[in-house]
């Protein structure tokens, strides 16, 4: 094969917008006269085609924007204004879905006759006689190359693309003219595929089985390529490529030594190890060619098993198991009312639970603590993080909305209340502004007189009244310098209830919201302060920083999350550890249409706890006062479960054998027991009006809440830590499901997206495991 001189390579015009002055003229170029330009653009237009208008010489259109250009025939002076332009029409959609196969070598060119379907629009240059077919066709662009992956053998050019089409002037100086002028023909995109895969297959081989002189495993592996893209199973194309490699590369076989004048032979289509030419053999429609390679691997290899792949094992399950809701888990008072709303819904109890114990929590706050140690000021808040995990449809939010309703009516209550007190203030605040002017005028006749005024200041002191301010339990969605006044007004703590908390956690991530991630984290153990400036607001101090945090999030943004987080490290600063109490459960195939009026009582029964939680008693608790919040300690046998969980926590932590983003999560749940504790026990004082040190009793429903959260929270992060089979799991999905067609790369499948798909190194670990698992 002879390659011809390339032509100079000319300069490409600078871009254009649509309004700039149209001037490609080019002096060089070789000419046609105005009228033979704009008819040719006008025939397109009359095909339903788009014309756009090229500098000539070149291939690329230079006006910005111009697969959007839409020209009617009135604009056709104006863009064609001169014979030294060349003409481009646009493909794929949104226009009429018009494709050309671009056959870029002169094997492709040669052979196309033979494997692509009959078309009566067709176009070329005298070097290359119709080396441009045009179909109507919706398929996107596809690029098939050789060996080096720089040669293209032929591409399909679709949307988003467009084509030089006659009686353009080529960059080498050739004419672009038509061999065929017709309609394009309409076919079917499988079947236009399937045929430039032939072609391409045939090209390929057709240019090195003469004369090898690369890599026979290079050849052997775009062969592959090219052939499972065709639909040849896999072990048919791992004997034929090996078989060609063989025969086609191995220049030193004793084979090859004792056939004489071998190059020339294979140039003439002689047989070689008993094997015909095989670009011969793939002559032809798609059933011939796999039928004739068949018996092609048949005769190299007889004795060749049909498919000696292993029996697939079992794969790894898809999550890891966790433990049913036991209601034995909640107060006594909690337990008809949880089940009455999961059963009416049909939803988990997890959810309905978790996000009971969580509002509970927020209403208690700051009003108590807990002091784990005997004889030390480590001191706990009842304040929790939770998160109901799973996928849409599943009743997440009806199961939180029910459990946090009580606090809705508390709120209520506190508005009505907030209103009273607003009404009674404007009296008071008006004598308060009158009193005022009396004294600033006995001030300044005093000082008048040079007579001392600091005998006025108590007065004047005294008459300050306070804005009464409105109690609140949860918000919604507000930055975080709205939280610290509202948490200011409400020392207690607040409830952050938010629908979905990927758009919390997305919003930290936003630039400008850096300090958002430490107010949070901050903000979890209730017991701190915290303090912000800003311009606007000035400097803020916010006494008692304490935020409960509870919403619903989809497996799916959450695992995206996580590998983000902890792939990156720097953003790992313990803030998704804090979600103490996530919740993942399993969604069962089981439904029943459950219609019956709520449980009443059970509902009266738990409100009446959450209004006397919201007013605590701290003296019928027994509440100790020190430096600090109040607070209780464990009662001597609660102390004893308290200490012997504690040591084989920090045991199991000291260990190191799990996965470090597991041991962090535990870490955390050293507060996390007595938090629970202490709040069982208050409700369980506030219910039966007693009080004291924190109750065995509630120590031991605690430390049952550990090992079904600790279940949960592995099920969470097993994409991390069990990242191949969490992979593995995915992509056998995918792959039985057809979403993922072989051959492909990791490439392809990290570019869908898919929950637990977006990270190249996850993928090829799933992969691995797939393939140690046959």
């Amino acid at each position: 094969m002879h390659r011809r001189s390339a032509a100079p390579a000319r300069s490409r015009p600078q871009s254009r917008s649509f309004d700039d002055e149209i001037n490609f003229g080019d002096p060089a170029a070789p000419t046609d006269s105005p009228s033979d330009v704009a008819d040719a653009a006008r025939g397109y237009l009359a095909r339903g085609q788009r014309p756009i208008p090229i500098p000539a010489g070149t291939k690329a259109p230079s006006l910005k924007g111009w697969p959007d250009l839409r020209l009617v025939e009135a604009d056709l002076p104006r863009y064609f204004p001169a014979a030294n332009i060349n003409i481009g029409i646009l493909l794929g959609a949104p226009s009429d879905n018009l494709i050309d196969v671009d056959l870029d070598c002169p094997e492709t060119v040669a052979l196309a006759p033979t494997f692509l379907p009959n078309t009566g629009s067709r176009f070329g240059r005298a070097s290359k006689r119709g080396s441009h077919w045009l179909y109507l066709c919706e398929l996107p662009t596809e690029k098939y190359r050789d060996v080096d992956d720089k040669t293209m053998l032929v591409e399909i050019r679709g949307t988003g693309q467009q084509t030089v089409v006659p009686p353009s002037v080529h960059p080498t100086g050739e004419r672009i003219e038509w061999e065929l002028n017709g309609e394009a023909a309409p076919v079917a995109a499988d079947d236009l595929r399937r045929a430039v895969t032939a072609l391409a297959i045939t090209a390929l081989l057709a240019r090195h089985w003469p004369k090898t002189n690369g890599s026979r495993d290079d050849i052997a592996m775009a062969a592959a390529g090219l052939l499972l893209r065709a639909g040849l199973p896999e072990d048919l194309v791992d004997r034929i490529t090996e078989s060609a490699a063989r025969v086609a590369g191995d220049k030193d076989s004793k084979d090859r030594r004792k056939a004489k004048g071998t190059d020339e032979a294979l140039a003439a289509g002689k047989e070689v190890t008993g094997g015909p030419r095989l670009a011969e053999l793939l002559t032809g429609d798609g059933p011939k060619v796999v039928d004739r390679l068949r018996q092609w691997l048949s005769s190299l290899t007889p004795t060749a098993a049909p498919n000696d792949w292993p029996t697939p094992l079992p794969l790894p399950n898809a999550l890891l198991s966790v433990p049913a809701f036991s209601m034995d888990l909640l107060p006594t008072a909690f337990a008809p009312w949880v089940s009455d709303i999961a059963e009416r819904t049909q939803c988990p109890a997890d959810f309905v639970a978790m996000g009971a114990v969580v509002s509970a929590a927020s209403v208690v706050g700051r009003q108590i603590a807990i002091r784990p140690k005997r004889q030390d000021d480590w001191t706990v808040v009842a304040n929790l993080w939770g998160a109901a995990i799973g996928r849409p449809g599943i009743m997440k939010s009806p199961a939180l909305d029910e459990a946090t309703r009580l606090l809705e009516r508390l709120r209520a209550e506190a508005l009505e209340a907030f209103k009273v007190k607003q009404q009674g203030n404007a009296f008071n605040q008006a004598k308060a502004k009158a009193h005022r002017e009396l004294l600033q005028a006995q001030i300044k006749a005093a000082l008048k007189n040079g007579e001392d005024v600091e005998a006025l200041r108590g007065k004047f002191e005294a008459l300050r009244e306070a804005e009464p301010a409105e109690r609140r339990y949860v918000v919604n969605d507000c930055t975080v310098e709205k939280l610290g006044e509202l948490l200011n007004e409400n020392p207690n703590g607040l409830l952050l209830q938010r629908d979905e908390l990927s758009g919390l956690l997305a919003m930290m991530d936003r630039e400008g919201h850096e300090n958002d991630r430490a107010f949070f984290c901050e903000s979890w153990n209730g017991t701190g302060e915290y303090t912000y400036d800003r311009i606007a607001r000035g400097t803020v101090h916010i006494k008692a920083a304490c935020l409960s945090i509870l919403g619903g999030i989809q497996p799916g943004p959450l695992q995206a999350y996580l590998q983000d987080v902890f792939g990156r490290g720097a953003t790992d600063d313990g803030l998704v550890q804090r979600f103490q109490l996530m919740v993942y459960p399993d969604i069962t195939a089981d439904w029943q249409n459950v219609d019956r009026w709520p449980d009443t009582e059970a509902k009266t029964t738990v409100f009446e706890i959450f209004r006397k939680l919201a007013e605590l008693d701290i003296v019928l608790l027994g509440a100790q006062q020190g430096d600090g919040l109040p607070f209780l300690r464990f009662s001597a046998e609660a102390q004893q479960v308290f200490d012997a969980w504690r040591t084989d926590l920090e045991r199991q932590l000291r260990a190191g054998a799990d996965h470090p983003v597991i041991i962090s999560h535990l870490a955390k749940y050293r507060s996390l027991m007595p938090a629970l504790a202490l709040l069982f026990h208050v409700i369980d004082c506030v219910d039966q009006r007693t009080g004291g040190p924190v109750s065995e009793q509630a120590a031991r429903r605690a430390v049952a809440w550990c090992p079904y959260l600790e279940a949960h929270a592995r099920r969470v992060y097993q994409s991390l830590t069990a990242a191949s089979a969490t992979a593995a799991a995915a992509l056998a999905a995918k792959l039985r499901a057809g979403e993922v067609q072989s051959p492909f790369r990791v490439r392809t499948v990290r570019l869908k997206g898919w929950a637990g798909l977006t990270d190249g190194e996850t993928i090829e670990l799933g992969l691995d495991l797939l393939e140690e698992l046959h």
